[in-house]
């Protein structure tokens, strides 16, 4: 009886790699000095004693999500630590890049993760304390959704709950995301629509 030889996978620990180099500089990057941008969100969130309150705040660096983030931490000795919601979800946005590609072709996941992990604006937003990496982080989650129900007819129904909670989380990170996710939505109908036509004929046939 022969024995199973240990394959290793290279193609994923490539990917494990590119995933890791990413939030190595992602973090690296969250230690540079706290600047004027991230300064004026911290001051927001430390402007109010409700966290409702957030929802009154009419300026143009008042993120939601990160607002509330920094109201919740509260004051902190070392600024890195404003900043971790943006390098979690900006790491994140790299190892749903990676995944998602990968399950398609390695060439492709290999490529877009290095592009993902290695862009200097992606690091930048992904190492401040504003609502940016979240934004992007969201958005992708709502994409694949939305891509997975357009591909899954049983699951249409069942994920409006899903719909509405990842595009009030979409559209808190940045509120310029209010059209995205209105796209998506009216992609989401059409699909729904053209599931049920089809069920129709088929139906008929």
């Amino acid at each position: 009886m022969r024995k199973k030889s240990f394959q290793i996978p290279w193609r994923l620990l490539i990917l494990l790699a590119g995933v890791s180099a990413g939030a190595v500089l992602r973090v690296w990057a969250a230690f540079d000095d706290f600047w004027l941008d991230e300064i004026m969100s911290l001051g927001l969130a430390q402007s109010i004693s409700h966290p409702w309150e957030i929802l009154t705040l009419h300026h143009d660096n008042n993120h939601l999500l990160n607002t509330l983030y920094l109201f919740l931490i509260g004051k902190q000795q070392n600024w890195v630590w404003y900043r971790t919601l943006s390098v979690v979800t900006g790491t994140a946005s790299v190892a749903i890049i990676a995944y998602t590609t990968f399950r398609r072709d390695f060439l492709e996941a290999a490529t877009a993760t290095v592009l993902v992990a290695l862009s200097y604006p992606l690091i930048l937003y992904s190492s401040e304390a504003r609502g940016y990496a979240p934004a992007v982080f969201f958005s992708l989650t709502s994409f694949l959704h939305l891509a997975k129900v357009l591909a899954t007819p049983h699951i249409l129904e069942i994920s409006a709950v899903l719909d509405f909670g990842r595009s009030w989380t979409t559209i808190s990170s940045h509120l310029h995301l209010r059209l995205f996710v209105a796209l998506c939505v009216v992609r989401g109908l059409q699909g729904r629509e053209h599931k049920k036509s089809t069920r129709e004929m088929d139906r008929a046939a």
